[in-house]
């Protein structure tokens, strides 16, 4: 009789989200405040290392999110964040502009998916 298998480690990823606001900057740091806090009231043993940033570009304000995220896969990661984030929206979910929300994924450093990444070999030149 074997040993059962035991299942495999979650993988680490580096998650950062940026949702703009859709009701202008009227409202802004009230809005803000209350996404920052929405966001710590909601714990998560799979999301770690939080981090928000308020940002104004080009006259739009911006919530930027980076955090670690244990998952699976990428897919995963991006699930289990996005969900923390909308409980953080609470009932202010409407002032948000979810469809203009941008997401880059990609592993943590020192995770067991970062090690078993590779670095692609450079281009090879062609022949003069």
């Amino acid at each position: 009789m074997t040993a059962p298998l035991e299942p495999p480690e979650p993988s680490r990823y580096q998650v950062r989200i940026e949702i703009p606001r859709l009701t202008g900057t009227r409202g802004w740091r009230t809005a803000a405040s209350a996404f920052e806090q929405g966001l710590a009231a909601h714990a998560s043993l799979l999301v770690t290392q939080r981090q928000v940033e308020l940002l104004t570009r080009q006259g739009r304000d911006y919530v930027r999110v980076s955090a670690v995220v244990e998952a699976g896969n990428v897919g995963e990661a991006a699930v289990v964040t996005w969900a923390v984030l909308q409980q953080a929206m609470a009932e202010d979910a409407d002032g948000w502009d979810t469809a203009g929300a941008s997401a880059e994924i990609r592993p943590a450093r020192n995770s067991r998916s970062a090690r078993l990444v590779k670095p692609l070999p450079p281009p090879a030149t062609p022949a003069a």
